[in-house]
């Protein structure tokens, strides 16, 4: 079938998926998201002088081996 990228702004999910679109990407808000995230991780660095107390802010090395794992193919 024929594959097409389509921008609906302001629509539900259940609108996009009426019209037949079977995957929605939303890097922007992603992105938006995760920023707040660093910063907030990056200010506990710099008060605590360390990056010790910002360990539950972060994912474990065990589970980002375990993503990379998992998608490898």
């Amino acid at each position: 079938g024929q594959k097409s990228c389509v921008y609906l702004q302001n629509s539900g999910l259940g609108n996009i998926i009426k019209r037949g679109v079977n995957m929605v990407i939303y890097a922007n808000q992603l992105l938006r998201s995760a920023y707040p995230a660093m910063v907030s991780t990056a200010e506990n660095i710099l008060h605590h002088g360390r990056a010790y107390e910002s360990k539950d802010q972060c994912m474990g090395i065990k589970d980002i081996l375990n993503l990379i794992a998992d998608h490898a193919d």
